[in-house]
C-alpha cells in the first residue's frame, strides 16, 4: 500500500506487537493484511526462537494469502528455515554473522538502529560486505 501526503508517496509497513491487540493476534494480522500494506514486520521480541518460528509460520501463511511481504525480525536462521526472504536485524546481531553465513543470507536485509553513528556503522558494514 502506498499512501500519498502532499504529493509524496509513502509505503505503509505494519509492525506487530501482539500485546497491544484487542482481538486474537492472528485475526489482527489478517485484518491488517486485508488492507494490503507493503509489508508486515513480525517483531515479537519476548518469544523464544522456537515460539517465534511457530508464530512466524502462521503469519507468513496469512501474508502470503494476501500477497503482503512478511519480514521476520531478529531470528535470521529461523527465517532461512521457513523460506522467508526478508529479515530485519539489530546491528549487533548482524555483526556476529560469519562471512560464510552471510553467503546464505536472505534477499532483503534491514538493520534497525537509533543513533546516527549506529546507522553510519551499519551502512559502512553493509557496504563493505556487499559492494567490495
Amino acid at each position: 500500500m502506498i499512501k500519498s501526503v502532499n504529493n509524496q508517496d509513502f509505503k505503509i509497513i505494519a509492525v506487530s506487537n501482539r500485546k497491544l491487540c484487542n482481538r486474537p493476534f492472528l485475526e489482527q494480522i489478517e485484518r491488517v493484511c486485508k488492507i494490503h500494506p507493503e509489508a508486515v514486520i513480525l517483531r515479537e521480541k519476548d518469544l523464544t526462537e522456537e515460539e517465534y518460528g511457530t508464530l512466524a509460520k502462521e503469519v507468513m501463511n496469512i501474508c502470503s494469502r494476501y500477497q503482503v511481504s512478511c519480514i521476520l525480525h531478529n531470528f535470521w536462521k529461523t527465517a532461512l528455515e521457513l523460506g522467508c526472504t526478508s529479515v530485519h536485524l539489530p546491528l549487533p546481531i548482524l555483526q556476529k554473522i560469519t562471512d560464510e553465513e552471510k553467503k546464505t543470507m536472505i534477499e532483503e536485509l534491514n538493520v534497525g538502529e537509533y543513533t546516527f553513528n549506529d546507522i553510519l556503522d551499519a551502512f559502512i558494514y553493509l557496504f563493505v560486505i556487499h559492494v567490495m
